[in-house]
Formats: C-alpha cells, sequence, structure tokens
C-alpha cells in the first residue's frame, strides 16, 4: 500500500473516528508507538485502534468492563495482532481512553474495508478474531451478536465464516443442500430451517425483549445508540425473513 494511500485512510480514519472524542490522530499514533510499538506501521495502528474500539464499545454493553477484562482483552489483542507482552499497556491505555468517550459504531465498521484492503482471507480472519476475543471476555448476548453480524456484511464475510456466530446448529446447516442466507439468519435466530412465520414472529419478540433501548434507560447514551443499531440490525433480518 502506497504512503500516500495510508495518509488518505488514515485522515479519513481521523476525521470520522477519532474527531468526535476530541482525540487527534497523532496523539493515538504516539499513544500506541510506546513501549515495542514503534515497528507497527501506521496502516496497522490505524487497524488496532479500529479494532480496540470495536471490541470496547461490545463490552461496553454489558454495563462497563472492570479491569480484568480489559487487561484480558488488551491481551488477546496483542495475540491476534502478533505483539510482545509488553505492548499490553499502551493497548490497555487506548481501551481506557476509547471506554471514556462516546463511540460510533457504524463509524467504525464503516471504515474497516478500506482499513483492510480487499484481501478477503484478512477480512473474515479479522472478523473471527473479534467474535472469538468478545466471546472470551464476555460471552455473545444477543445484542453483541446482531452488532458483528453487521461488521461480517461491511467486510463481506460468507456465510461460512461467520459460522462461528452459529454455535451448535450449523452443522444441520451444512447438512441441507443449497445452504443459503434464509437458513443462516433462521439458525442464527435459533429456529429450525422448517420453522413456520409464527415461530419466526415469537422468536423475534423474545430477542427484542433482550435488547430494546427502552427497556434500559439508564445506560450511557453510546450504549444505547449501539442498541438502537442492534434493534435495526434484528428489524432488517427479521424483515427478510418475513418475506422470503
Amino acid at each position: 500500500m502506497s504512503n500516500n494511500k495510508v495518509e488518505k485512510i488514515a485522515y479519513f480514519f481521523g476525521w470520522f473516528l477519532l474527531g468526535p472524542l476530541n482525540l487527534s490522530l497523532e496523539h493515538v499514533k504516539k499513544k500506541l508507538k510506546k513501549r515495542s510499538l514503534g515497528s507497527v506501521s501506521s496502516g496497522q495502528r490505524l487497524i488496532i485502534a479500529n479494532f480496540a474500539g470495536l471490541v470496547s464499545l461490545l463490552l461496553k454493553l454489558d454495563g462497563g468492563p472492570t479491569k480484568k477484562s480489559i487487561s484480558r482483552a488488551s491481551q488477546l489483542v496483542c495475540k491476534a495482532f502478533r505483539l510482545d507482552e509488553n505492548s499490553t499497556s499502551p493497548i490497555e491505555s487506548l481501551f481506557e481512553e476509547f471506554l471514556g468517550s462516546s463511540l460510533s459504531f457504524d463509524g467504525l465498521v464503516a471504515t474497516l474495508p478500506n482499513l483492510l484492503g480487499d484481501d478477503q482471507k484478512n477480512r473474515n480472519q479479522l472478523f473471527e478474531l473479534l467474535v472469538y476475543i468478545v466471546d472470551n471476555v464476555s460471552g455473545l448476548k444477543w445484542e453483541k451478536k446482531l452488532l458483528l453480524l453487521k461488521v461480517a456484511d461491511s467486510l463481506n464475510v460468507p456465510l461460512g465464516a461467520r459460522k462461528i456466530l452459529l454455535g451448535g446448529g450449523y452443522s444441520r446447516a451444512t447438512d441441507k443442500r443449497g445452504f443459503n442466507r434464509s437458513d443462516f439468519y433462521l439458525l442464527f435466530f435459533g429456529l429450525p430451517v422448517d420453522c413456520d412465520r409464527e415461530q419466526i414472529h415469537r422468536q423475534y419478540r423474545r430477542i427484542v425483549k433482550t435488547i430494546h433501548p427502552d427497556l434500559y434507560p439508564d445506560v450511557p447514551v453510546d450504549v444505547k445508540k449501539a442498541r438502537m443499531t442492534a434493534m435495526q440490525e434484528l428489524n432488517r433480518l427479521y424483515q427478510y425473513l418475513i418475506e422470503s
């Protein structure tokens, strides 16, 4: 990737994500440059910052991660990007700064394709790492699964690589000839592929009761926005299944 392209991506990323946080791109790059991160390229730093932002917002949906979970998430991010153990401290610092700010989940997701480029293998791998870290640190509740599916859509992750979101239901899907998007969504909702519309509606209502932002009025604004985004994703999937 040329330096010019990296700078354009850096500018876009800095404006889209870091502007609302009152942070400059240089501020984040300097923070990530401390303690053994000096050899990481500018483009890689931006990917790490975006990735850490997504993880922090997904962890925040549980009401705010503990120091222990931040430490665990930082360790896993370092492993994911093959950074040495001394890199944990600046990553933890970045997490803490992001957790105290209002991140835009949609903004983070929108910048990912440009940051990662066209290599689909890299996109799939980053998606799987994101799911693994969030699941390992705090589990995959419904609002998280729906937001992660939004990430998968943004990165054009194929159905096969999304199986990590399905749990034990995926083997049934592969046994069915012509496995398609409707099958995937049904299994994602925890429904058999031969269910009827009434079953879809009942499951939809059950999920709404667990994530609807109006049911949690005292959560921070950015968490409420993330739940609204999850609700929009849920409604999109529900509409698709009802109409298909």
